[in-house]
């Protein structure tokens, strides 16, 4: 599976040079993520790692970014009336787009998206900071499922 997202990743930086090239006002971000569950979710799933993809076009004094993501989050083992009982883990899609405020070297913004297996939609208010070509972003997803599905991202990449 590692294999496949690096050939993936590798894939997507050889095409997004040209495609930046041709509209040089264009942000593409691609990045690797360490997720933290929160909350309820802590109690069912571990730490876990992802994937994630951004493309921004700035308009008028802010920018318009879109993301989309993939999120790995193994399950515990978990004690329920005195039996061990394993919870599977979770392959959680994430497509998101909202504003972003753009200053020398940090961006802030806010995203509303779509969160697969959760099947609701949530928020993410996400910092990254870019210097020279690479990316550092924490993020917090907040999924209004039932129970309520947090997670924190931090993550490293480049920008093209």
């Amino acid at each position: 599976m590692i294999r496949r997202l690096a050939t993936a990743l590798g894939l997507a930086a050889l095409l997004a040079a040209p495609a930046a090239a041709q509209v040089p006002v264009l942000d593409i971000r691609l990045g690797a993520q360490a997720v933290m569950p929160q909350g309820d979710l802590s109690d069912l799933y571990k730490g876990g790692f992802g994937a994630y993809g951004r493309l921004g076009l700035p308009v008028g004094p802010i920018k318009l970014m879109g993301t989309a993501t993939w999120t790995r989050l193994p399950g515990k083992t978990v004690d329920i009336l005195g039996t061990p009982v394993g919870i599977e883990d979770q392959d959680v899609i994430g497509l998101t787009a909202g504003p972003h405020f753009s200053f020398p070297f940090v961006d802030a913004g806010l995203e509303v998206g779509y969160f697969s297996n959760f099947e609701k939609v949530g928020f993410v208010p996400s910092v990254s900071v870019g210097l020279l070509n690479f990316d550092v972003m924490a993020s917090y997803t907040i999924v209004n499922s039932d129970p309520k599905a947090n997670w924190l991202g931090l993550g490293v990449g480049f920008r093209f």
